[in-house]
């Protein structure tokens, strides 16, 4: 099995592509663009690490997905969670009689 790119393959996207999707996205879907942004500028790994607050293995993760799906890699999808138990109103309720 081949070992995946640690570089973002500049064919996928421009850098125009990923500054539009930073700002139509979420700030995490902004944060996966900017660190592509800055890679493909050619700044090495660990100063996108720094610079963003992220972690390397994050950011190999998005530098993959990047790679895979191209700009649709990086928009972040929303999570699965279960359904609330209680509702806004019940909540509402519950703080007002709880012990303070």
């Amino acid at each position: 099995m081949a070992r995946p790119l640690l570089i973002p393959n500049p064919e996928n996207a421009t850098i125009n592509d990923l500054k539009q999707v930073s700002r139509a996205g979420s700030n995490e879907t902004a944060t996966r663009c900017t660190a592509i942004q800055i890679l493909l500028a050619g700044a090495e790994r660990g100063l996108v690490c720094s610079a963003l607050l992220v972690t390397d293995r994050a950011l190999i993760k998005w530098i993959n997905a990047f790679n895979q799906s191209g700009v649709d890699g990086l928009i972040v999808k929303k999570r699965p969670g279960g359904m609330a138990i209680i509702n806004g109103q019940q909540a509402d309720v519950l703080t007002k009689y709880s012990c303070s």
